[in-house]
């Protein structure tokens, strides 16, 4: 750029002199050819057929003739030479405007790239992305949408809207229309106005008006794992070619970034499980064996205690009921503990571990009764929902139920999916459970509404409880 910017410079000082040096010739010749051809017409035509006083009339007449037609020729050279010059001026002017632009953007690219790997919180790296890319490309809204393995947006990161704007707009937009263009292409997509592509979805109330649109996708290692949107660019009526080039680039810097602050948040909770598995083991090899141990001791101490002495003989009771209270609950959160169980696993082995780490620190008796297949008609995210789901639902019956035997099953037919988890606990009235019961039995409800689903609860009295989940199978998580 700036070299074609020197060039036309040059280029231009160097047609100066040459204009000029021709216009000063031309204002002279001319003049002089006209007089001489004028002198030789009088001497020759004039003098001899016309009268003295006449023929000096006429000659009068073709010199004011001929200066008016030399005034005339000079003022459109000379407008033509202003025309050429005001043309390259703006050119000039043009191509500087131009020049300054990329410099700027290449000087905040190079800011971003280091404001971007300074973050080590996904969180933070998203918006700051989003942030960057909004000034780098001089635009008045930004968004960056991340997508999960099945290609549903996970997270919709926005800049340029205030938080009660975003609001008021609802709901983050599915991936659909124009705005899942770039990530299904794996290339850019820039518009004059977006409100024109035959994708277009519109918008919802309240969404500010947009045009001018530019849409790269977030590829690293080959892996597109989100896209770049931006709009209504700043002081122009659209995107250019060098704009879409620029955030190519800012693209690949972003994913890079953010891969970082994934493996960073990959490998904090790696060191945080780890450590919840070491305090975990030492609960149960080492503190309840310990308490378990006292227990014995004082059961023993219970049988020697002569039937004389009520009062000795409650204490102890009391310290025995009082250590197996304490037991259980270090159990309980030996189990809570351990919420990596449900991770990355299919429905039936996450179920089995649940089941298995429930009867290791609670001593409960575990019926578990899963339907073939499964596990082929679930996605990820509905096999998590559902894994976390059952354990809340194991962890109520650890802190509230004093159950002995519980039943887990998850069956399946037609398009929906059911799974139930029953106690024979004391059970409980639902119009007057506690706060801590109502908290557990909210956040399970909340899950399966997220999927799409209901909860239905049978409980009473001395009469256990009875947790029936149902979701659908086709269209779960999918926002309309």
């Amino acid at each position: 750029m700036e070299h074609r910017l020197r060039q036309d410079t040059l280029g231009q000082q160097e047609s100066w002199p040459r204009n000029l040096k021709q216009l000063r010739w031309l204002a002279f010749l001319l003049p002089a050819a006209a007089l001489l051809l004028l002198e030789v017409i009088r001497y020759q035509v004039f003098v001899r057929f016309l009268p003295r006083p006449v023929h000096f009339v006429v000659a009068l007449a073709v010199m004011l003739a001929g200066a008016f037609i030399f005034s005339r020729m000079l003022f459109r050279i000379a407008e033509r030479m202003e025309r050429r010059i005001l043309q390259q001026n703006r050119e000039l002017v043009a191509l500087h405007t131009n020049a300054q632009h990329r410099n700027e953007q290449m000087e905040a690219l190079t800011d971003a790239a280091l404001a971007m790997t300074s973050e080590l919180s996904l969180q933070a790296v998203l918006q700051k992305v989003v942030d960057l890319a909004r000034r780098v490309a001089q635009a008045s809204y930004g968004a960056l949408a991340v997508r999960d393995e099945e290609g549903l947006i996970k997270q919709f990161v926005v800049s340029g809207l205030t938080p009660e704007e975003a609001a008021r707009i609802g709901s983050p937009p599915t991936g659909k229309g124009v705005l899942g263009i770039p990530l299904e292409s794996g290339r850019p997509l820039r518009l004059a106005d977006l409100t024109k592509h035959p994708h277009s979805l519109g918008f919802p109330p309240y969404h500010p008006p947009m045009r001018s649109f530019l849409g790269v996708p977030i590829q690293y290692k080959s892996r597109t794992f989100g896209q770049l949107y931006l709009t209504e660019k700043q002081g122009a009526s659209g995107f250019t070619a060098e704009d879409e080039r620029v955030m190519v680039l800012f693209a690949n810097q972003a994913a890079v970034a953010i891969e970082n602050a994934r493996l960073y948040e990959r490998v904090q909770t790696l060191a945080v499980l780890e450590d919840r598995e070491r305090i975990a083991r030492d609960l149960h090899d080492s503190i309840i064996q310990s308490i378990y141990a006292v227990g014995l001791s004082l059961e023993n101490l219970l049988d020697s205690v002569p039937a004389a002495s009520p009062e000795a003989r409650e204490r102890l009771s009391y310290a025995i009921d009082h250590l197996n209270d304490i037991i259980r609950d270090i159990r309980n959160y030996i189990f809570n503990l351990r919420p990596h169980v449900v991770h990355g696993k299919k429905l039936v082995g996450g179920l089995d571990e649940l089941v298995a780490e429930l009867q290791l620190n609670t001593l409960l008796d575990v019926e578990l009764r899963v339907q073939e297949g499964m596990d082929q008609v679930l996605s990820t995210q509905q096999t998590s929902t559902l894994l976390q789901i059952a354990r809340e639902g194991l962890t109520n019956i650890i802190k509230h139920a004093r159950a002995r035997t519980v039943w887990v099953s998850a069956t399946f037919s037609g398009s929906d999916l059911e799974l139930r988890i029953q106690d024979d606990g004391v059970g409980f009235d639902p119009q007057q459970a506690r706060s801590a019961e109502r908290q557990g039995l909210s956040n399970m409800q909340g899950r399966a509404y997220d999927l799409g689903g209901k909860m239905s609860l049978e409980s009473g009295h001395g009469k256990g409880t009875t947790l029936t989940f149902t979701i659908p199978l086709s269209g779960v998580g999918i926002a309309t």
